[in-house]
């Protein structure tokens, strides 16, 4: 088990790479969660703001916590783990959720 820790703070790294096309993962489910959240009965710029802003937070917590997780499996069974974003799917969720 002590193996792993060392491991872990030897192999666990984020490529500048990978942490851009997170950004990018994050921005874009962000939008597709708060599309119909920017305004109540009419536009507000200043709401759909806050909302998006909310959306970022749980979009990028939730993607974070789940990559650190399969990195750290990697780690532990010996295998080097990358995060590649899915351009299709972003591209296609974001025309759905228009």
């Amino acid at each position: 088990m002590f193996e792993f820790f060392i491991n872990l703070r030897r192999y666990f790294k984020f490529e500048a790479k990978e942490l851009l096309e997170i950004v990018i993962a994050v921005l874009v489910m962000a939008f597709m969660v708060s599309f119909d959240q920017w305004g109540y009965e009419q536009f507000d710029f200043n709401i759909g703001l806050v909302n998006y802003a909310k959306a970022i937070l749980v979009a990028g917590s939730a993607l974070f916590v789940r990559v650190c997780f399969q990195k750290a499996l990697a780690v532990y069974y010996g295998y080097k783990c990358r995060y590649n974003v899915y351009r299709t799917g972003l591209f296609f969720g974001f025309i759905l959720t228009l």
